[in-house]
Formats: C-alpha cells, structure tokens, sequence
C-alpha cells in the first residue's frame, strides 16, 4: 500500500508482463475540525493562491516581449 498525501501526484510503473492492477481511493470524509486544520489541504490553497500571480506576471511579460512564443514556450516548458 502507498500513502500519498493530498494533492500530491505519483505514477506507477510495473516491470514484466505480468497483469497490474492499481486502484486509487480518496478518502474525503473528516471532521470539520480536522479538515480545517489539516496541513496538506491548506499547503495544496497556499502554494495555488501563491502560483496564480507568479503565472500572470510571467504571461503578461511574455505578450509583451519580442520574442513572444519563446517566452511562452518556456513558461509551458517549467510546468
């Protein structure tokens, strides 16, 4: 069994030819206390809320610049 936090992503890559089965469960069922102190949902709100600006400033420099689709190109690139 793996436990991954949420928000976080994983790939599973199985070696040989034998049948894999990978079964994903979200478990969405807290308390109302736990879910508003819970650390990993308020690190996945933190790091949108903190990403957001970050992208529209790099997109706004991008239109603006000569060399447009590069920009934009890279920008896609890092993500």
């Amino acid at each position: 069994m793996l436990y991954i936090p949420m928000g976080w992503w994983h790939e599973v890559t199985a070696l040989g030819d034998e049948m894999v089965c990978s079964v994903n469960q979200f478990w969405g069922v807290y308390p109302i206390s736990r879910a508003i102190l819970s650390w990993c949902r308020w690190r996945v709100i933190f790091s949108n809320m903190l990403a957001i600006p970050y992208l529209l400033t790099k997109f706004a420099i991008a239109f603006l610049s000569q060399s447009r689709q590069q920009q934009i190109k890279q920008i896609f690139y890092r993500f």
